[in-house]
């Protein structure tokens, strides 16, 4: 018998939300975006942190300003219009954001409540205290400050992230999983959704599987299949220092999962 093991529904809602942005009587998926220049200032929705109501409050303000009208563009003419202005979701938004909502709905505390900052200066405290989700990035979300590691496969669980890197040097990406479908103990595939940088105009919010094709090699051994023109630059970031790279679960709280006969 199989068994999927998946998010809980707040999770969907979320998800959901960014890849269905509400501009110009379309449903809009969100662009990827990062803030290179690393601004410390500025609205979130403008340095890739925006959950999905400042971001579509953000788009219809710029679309004022530049006298663009929405509900005449395509999607994808909508699309390119937020990358034109930066506005979007980088990874660790989207994750935080996610966990945010589910934590709420369990009425847990903030997830940055839990985590342990590399920063602890008063000046760090004060600027994680105003802006706490610009300050929670991938490589904090996933350390082992934070985390412990999973290096068994059949131990998988909704919730875990998987911790990656970046092409740009010293830069981290989180990838958060969804589900889990299992045989008996055996996991066999595992569903993950992340904001991804890469994949020309498919970039932003995207699912994507692990197909587990034998459960005693590394996962990166394994078959991932977010490919495009022949090329799966999820898998090379997860490759990159590898060493310092796989599957975390957070040491501080757990996320609740459901649980389906299939």
């Amino acid at each position: 018998m199989k068994t999927k093991l998946k998010l809980p529904e707040s999770a969907d809602q979320v998800i959901n939300e960014y890849l269905k942005l509400p501009l110009g009587g379309k449903e809009v998926a969100c662009p990827y975006h990062i803030n290179k220049r690393k601004e410390r200032v500025g609205l979130r929705a403008l340095v890739g942190k925006g959950d999905p109501g400042e971001i579509v409050k953000e788009v219809k303000v710029w679309a004022k300003l530049k006298d663009f009208d929405l509900f005449k563009a395509t999607s994808d003419q909508i699309r390119e219009f937020m990358v034109d202005r930066s506005i979007g979701i980088d990874c660790s938004g989207f994750v935080v954001h996610l966990l945010e909502f589910i934590l709420k709905s369990k009425k847990k505390k903030r997830l940055w409540q839990y985590m342990k900052f590399p920063n602890n200066s008063l000046i760090g405290v004060i600027r994680r205290s105003f802006r706490p989700i610009e300050n929670l990035g991938a490589n904090t979300l996933t350390n082992l400050e934070n985390c412990i590691e999973v290096k068994d496969i059949n131990k998988v669980l909704p919730g875990d992230l998987i911790r990656s890197k970046g092409l740009v040097k010293n830069s981290h990406h989180v990838i958060i999983i969804y589900s889990v479908l299992k045989e008996g103990n055996k996991v066999k595939e595992i569903e993950y959704v992340h904001s991804r940088m890469h994949y020309g105009n498919n970039n932003g919010i995207a699912f994507a599987k692990i197909i587990i094709t034998d459960d005693k090699l590394p996962l990166e051994k394994q078959k991932w299949t977010e490919v495009q023109d022949g090329k799966n630059w999820t898998l090379e970031g997860f490759l990159k220092d590898r060493s310092d790279n796989g599957i975390r679960r957070f040491k501080s709280f757990k996320i609740n999962y459901l649980t389906e006969q299939i």
